[in-house]
Order: structure tokens, then C-alpha cells, then sequence
């Protein structure tokens, strides 16, 4: 049920920021794109960290992430994200024999953007998800799922008028529904540091005429 809420509202906030990227009212100066919103692809590098099944018998590789934010008031950030990346076991000796398949998050984020230099913006957000680890086992999917709580940092620098660069730090933390009450390592949550780094085409909005 969380993810399908989820769905929704990603749907909700893709739809505002698209159409809101156009909207300027008559007789005022038509804003900077990130002023209004922005939609994202980037890579997306997590790093398992902490005493759990991650970090201890998995590999992480690189995936992509899909987001979307836009400005409500006065630097208040409302967004949506959607990522994946995939995986290997590295010890099933401590989480059992099985492929990891891909991890998939969906989420909404919500923080405040701080102006320091013309061009330069510091941005903070905390963000919830639906989580989803598929596995295979001889060719059979099952799925662990749960939340995922993040915290987020990112520097953007605009260096042209119709480009701008992103670096965004992340701190996840995933509370999972896996029972495994005899294993050694701790399947029901994860930790990770993600870093992404991404480069936006900024489209001014339409002017009236």
C-alpha cells in the first residue's frame, strides 16, 4: 500500500513540476528554471556502511536515479524520486545462497534551499520511501520489502545559462520487513552514503506575450 501511495504522489509531483516549468504570470519577470523545478536522470552510487547484510556480504554497483523537485514558497523544496541499482553476494555463507537481482526506491523529499552566491545553492532534504530488494533463487524471484529514510545535501553551481551541476551527499537508512532469526548479520535494516553527480539543462519558461 505504501508504494502504490507513493506512485501516486511521484505521479502528482512529476505533473506539477512539468507543467510549472511554463508558468510565469503576466507583468512579472520570468524566473530562473530552478526557481520553479527541475527534472533529473544522474547516477546513483550507494555505499553499504554500518553492522548489517549489506555491508557485510554484498557488492553495490552504480544505478540511476529519476527525480523531480520544485520550489513552493520562498525556497521551500517539495520532490519525488525514483532509483535502482543492483547488486551481488559476496559471503552467502552469512545471508544464504541467492542473487541479488536490484533494489528499488520510491519516494517523496522535502527540505529548504539556502542562496549563498549568485550562481552557487546549498540545498538540505529529508526524504521517505518504498523500498525492494529482489532476489533470485535457482531462477525464483522473492521480494524483501520496507522504508527507507534518508537525509540529503546537495551543491549546485550554475556555469552557463542553460547548465547546471549538482552534487548531492545522502545518508539512507532502510527498515526492512526480513525475518532471519538464526543468521549472524542483521537482515532487517541497511545504511548507506550515496553520492550522485548530475548536469541539468535548464529551459527558461515561456514569456507572455
Amino acid at each position: 500500500m505504501l508504494s502504490i501511495r507513493l506512485s501516486i504522489v511521484f505521479c502528482l509531483v512529476l505533473n506539477s513540476c512539468l507543467f510549472s516549468q511554463n508558468d510565469t504570470r503576466e507583468g512579472e519577470e520570468a524566473v530562473e528554471f530552478y526557481d520553479v523545478g527541475f527534472i533529473s536522470i544522474s547516477p546513483y552510487y550507494p555505499i553499504a556502511i554500518g553492522d548489517n547484510f549489506a555491508s557485510k556480504a554484498q557488492n553495490t554497483n552504480l544505478g540511476a536515479q529519476l527525480e523531480s523537485r520544485f520550489v513552493i514558497a520562498d525556497h521551500i523544496l517539495i520532490g519525488a524520486r525514483l532509483n535502482i541499482f543492483s547488486g551481488q553476494v559476496t559471503k552467502p555463507e552469512l545471508v544464504g545462497n541467492y542473487d541479488l537481482r536490484n533494489v528499488n526506491l520510491i519516494g517523496i523529499e522535502a527540505g529548504y534551499r539556502i542562496p549563498t552566491l549568485k550562481n552557487f545553492n546549498l540545498s538540505f532534504l529529508a526524504g521517505i520511501g518504498a523500498i525492494e530488494y529482489r532476489n533470485d533463487v535457482d531462477g525464483e524471484i522473492f521480494e524483501d520489502t520496507g522504508e527507507a529514510y534518508s537525509l540529503m545535501a546537495d551543491a549546485d553551481y550554475k556555469f552557463s545559462r542553460h547548465f547546471s551541476a549538482f552534487l548531492t551527499a545522502e545518508y539512507r537508512y532502510e527498515s526492512l520487513n526480513t525475518k532471519a532469526p538464526n543468521s549472524t548479520v542483521a537482515f532487517n535494516k541497511a545504511s548507506y552514503i550515496v553520492l550522485s553527480l548530475s548536469l541539468i539543462h535548464i529551459s527558461e519558461p515561456t514569456r507572455p506575450y
